[in-house]
């Protein structure tokens, strides 16, 4: 039987083939992460972005920076609304339904762990307290899926918002709280205490598998994600099977390493936007 025909009919059997010999379909060890590459400032239209590939699935995320009124019960407080997008052109999979709750879902996960107090402060987005503040609407959207892509899409909302420049606010001195903006003068405006950082498992069987393909996905049995924020980890359910203490204790062990890594990479992104802007 042809390899492909044998991983379409079989595809438990076909993945367990190569776990079995400590190797995964991709030539990968089972703990084993893609490469990981982002870039920051992509979109030139945008008030920050960024690019990030892990594997074959890539991400792009864009911050559009707008004044407006806060909330009657957060005076004090900017806003960051996000919105996700996996278009049908990213996958297969998705060219007869489009995946609305995935969307929400990711949606939802991104802005909980965006406006952690660890992460940001959203106070910082404060023009004047009461009257004035900056809603950041931050889209995602799936260029290409290939698996763990909440993870792209955690780290080029990072990426994104350390990338954010805004122009400088005036507010007016005549009591009408008008704000105009010096679009000549852009400033760094929201500091990032803590850049959160997400890595994905899988469980198949006995095995604990790290950043997913698609085509991995399909076929374990469940799904989570570890979130490193500071010195605590958050923990993201998929679906699929319970996971027992010994494997998560594993896995967060697994997202400090990543973490290290990753801290590395968008330092890496943010210099090398710096020396371009520099040039121009």
């Amino acid at each position: 039987m042809e390899a492909d025909t044998f991983k379409k009919l079989q595809p438990q059997t076909y993945l367990r083939s190569f776990l079995e010999k400590n190797v995964r379909p991709d030539g990968r060890a089972v703990s084993k992460i893609r490469t990981t590459t982002i870039s920051s400032g992509v979109i030139t239209t945008a008030d920050g972005s960024s690019l990030v590939k892990i594997g074959h699935s890539s991400v792009v995320a864009g911050i559009k920076a707008v004044v407006e009124k806060p909330a009657d019960d957060s005076p004090d407080k900017g806003k960051i609304v996000v919105a996700v997008d996996f278009p049908a052109l990213c996958a297969a999979k998705f060219k007869q339904a489009r995946p609305q709750d995935l969307s929400h879902a990711v949606s939802q996960l991104l802005e909980r762990t965006l406006i952690q107090p660890e992460v940001c402060s959203l106070s910082d987005l404060v023009v004047e307290s009461g009257f004035s503040v900056w809603a950041l609407y931050l889209d995602v959207v799936c260029l290409d899926y290939d698996g763990s892509v909440f993870d792209a899409a955690l780290i080029a909302s990072i990426a994104a918002l350390e990338n954010l420049r805004l122009s400088t606010p005036l507010v007016a001195n005549d009591g009408s709280h008008d704000v105009s903006l010096n679009r000549e003068q852009k400033v760094q405006a929201l500091p990032i205490r803590t850049r959160p950082i997400p890595l994905t498992f899988g469980t198949f069987e006995s095995y604990v598998l790290t950043d997913l393909t698609n085509e991995e996905e399909e076929i374990v049995d469940g799904q989570f994600t570890v979130v490193r924020i500071k010195d605590r980890c958050a923990l993201q359910k998929w679906g699929g099977a319970a996971v027992a203490d010994d494997t998560i204790r594993e896995c967060f062990t697994r997202t400090d390493s990543r973490a290290n890594e990753l801290q590395l990479v968008l330092d890496q992104a943010a210099a090398q936007f710096q020396q371009r802007s520099q040039s121009n």
